[in-house]
């Protein structure tokens, strides 16, 4: 994960077929979210524990990019994050 400041984290973030997820860095000591992404008006969202707002889903050169970016007031720690799936 990369998260707005550019700061990095390892992530596992385990997505269900019902769009329901949990996600937690990898660190001792690290945080625990839980959420859920859906269809709104063709738009793929989010809301979390943390916060709520958009997500696209891309591809980069063969990998899989998940970008979520909070809507409102958001915090260092509740910023926009980009993802890569690994397989």
């Amino acid at each position: 994960m990369t998260t707005q400041v550019g700061g990095n984290a390892r992530v596992l973030m385990i997505i269900k077929e019902d769009g329901s997820y949990e996600s937690s860095t990898t660190v001792p000591g690290g945080t625990l979210t839980v959420g859920k992404y859906y269809l709104e008006s063709g738009k793929l969202r989010y809301r979390s524990s943390r916060t709520q707002g958009t997500a696209t889903v891309s591809g980069e050169r063969g990998k899989t990019i998940l970008t979520v970016t909070p809507e409102g007031s958001f915090s260092f720690d509740t910023g926009s994050a980009v993802f890569e799936r690994m397989k």
